[in-house]
């Protein structure tokens, strides 16, 4: 369990019983929830769509404004996010 995922469960066992039994409630109907029923002939075929829109640097919906990046652009601004301090 990560840093904010402790904090939230700390937070969530602070809270009045009903409001900890009603936060569990939605949590379990999340996860209750029916599981992605695509067969994998449809998946292939979302994949593909995905891949083509990568491909042409322009999505399936047409904006022309959406542009991919090189590696080198994303690996530039990797390095530059790695060099900004955290939290500030």
């Amino acid at each position: 369990m990560n840093a904010r995922a402790k904090q939230l469960l700390d937070e969530v066992l602070d809270l009045p019983a009903e409001d900890r039994d009603a936060f569990a409630a939605k949590l379990l109907e999340k996860l209750d929830a029916p599981p992605d029923t695509r067969s994998d002939q449809e998946w292939a075929v979302e994949l593909e769509r995905r891949a083509a829109e990568a491909r042409d640097r322009v999505p399936a919906s047409g904006d022309p404004s959406w542009r991919g990046h090189s590696w080198d652009e994303v690996r530039a601004e990797v390095e530059r996010s790695l060099r900004v301090p955290r939290g500030g």
